[in-house]
């Protein structure tokens, strides 16, 4: 957390302005067959959507905040929009509209469990 920027907002004193994303790669390696299974967790703490009305009012900092606020908001529709598509059993899943749904393309498609 030392190193996610916060700023204030007129709901949170100290709110998150990012998403943060932990992959940790285990390997188990299994001797008697030459084999290594390698698995991926990944752990996600994701930046609340943002009401975009109480920024309207112009000030530079508050500009800031409300592109900062604009940029959590679509990549949180964009992941909406995969889940969606994968629920609806929609091809193709379009991991690709954001940055954050490729990051997460393996654990939300695939063989993710």
């Amino acid at each position: 957390d030392l190193n996610r920027t916060v700023a204030a907002t007129p709901h949170n004193l100290a709110s998150s302005r990012s998403h943060c994303v932990c992959t940790i790669f285990v390997e188990a390696a299994d001797p008697s067959v030459a084999v290594v299974r390698t698995s991926k967790i990944q752990i996600v703490d994701l930046a609340g959507s943002e009401r975009l009305k109480p920024y309207e009012d112009g000030s530079q900092s508050k500009k800031s905040l409300m592109k900062e606020a604009v940029a959590i908001n679509l990549s949180l529709h964009y992941l909406s929009v995969v889940i969606a598509a994968l629920n609806d059993n929609t091809k193709p899943v379009p991991y690709r509209n954001s940055f954050l749904t490729k990051l997460l393309t393996d654990a939300l498609g695939g063989n993710a469990k």
